[in-house]
C-alpha cells in the first residue's frame, strides 16, 4: 500500500497505540454521557480517516506520509472508540444474565466483520488498487450512519445495576 517503509511502521505503531488509547478514553466518556454522542461522529472520523489514506496512497510508488499517519490515526482513533462503544450497547441491549451471549455475538460478529472486511479490502485493491479500495471502505462506512443515530436502551450514561 505504501512505498515508505518509515510511514508504514509509524502507522503501525500508530495503529495500536490510538486504538488502545481510544477505546479507554471512550469507555470513560460513555460511562459519564452513554454512547450516543459519539458513534456518529466516529463513523464520521472513520470516513475523513479512509479518504484521508486514500489519497496518501493514490499515486502508486509515491506515499504522501504526513496524510496516510493522519488517515491511519483517525481510522485507529474511530476503531477503537467504536470497539468500546458498540461492545457497551450490547451489553445494555439485554438483562446481565444475557450479557455472556451478548458478549459471544458481539465478538462473533465483530471478528466476523473484520476478517470480511479485511478480505474484501484485499481483494479491491489486487483488482483495482489500495486507494480504491479504501474509498470503497470510506463509502461503506458512511452508509452505516443511519444506524449510527439508532436510539437504544444503551444511549445513555451507565449506571450501577442494583
Amino acid at each position: 500500500m505504501s512505498d515508505d517503509p518509515t510511514a508504514t511502521l509509524a502507522g503501525l505503531l500508530l495503529l495500536t497505540g490510538t486504538a488502545a488509547v481510544s477505546r479507554w478514553r471512550f469507555g470513560a466518556l460513555a460511562d459519564r454521557y452513554g454512547t450516543g454522542p459519539f458513534r456518529w461522529p466516529l463513523v464520521i472520523v472513520t470516513t475523513v480517516g479512509l479518504t484521508l489514506t486514500a489519497w496518501a496512497v493514490a499515486t502508486p510508488g509515491t506515499t504522501e506520509p504526513v496524510p496516510l499517519l493522519a488517515g491511519m490515526a483517525l481510522v485507529w482513533v474511530s476503531y477503537g472508540g467504536l470497539q468500546n462503544l458498540t461492545l457497551v450497547d450490547s451489553f445494555a441491549a439485554v438483562d446481565n444474565r444475557s450479557s455472556g451471549i451478548a458478549s459471544a455475538v458481539w465478538n462473533v460478529g465483530f471478528d466476523a466483520g473484520t476478517g470480511v472486511g479485511a478480505l474484501l479490502v484485499g481483494y479491491l485493491a489486487t483488482g483495482a488498487s489500495f486507494s480504491v479500495a479504501l474509498m470503497a471502505t470510506a463509502a461503506l462506512s458512511l452508509a452505516t450512519l443511519p444506524l449510527a443515530f439508532t436510539g437504544r436502551r444503551g444511549t445513555g450514561p451507565c449506571r450501577p445495576a442494583g
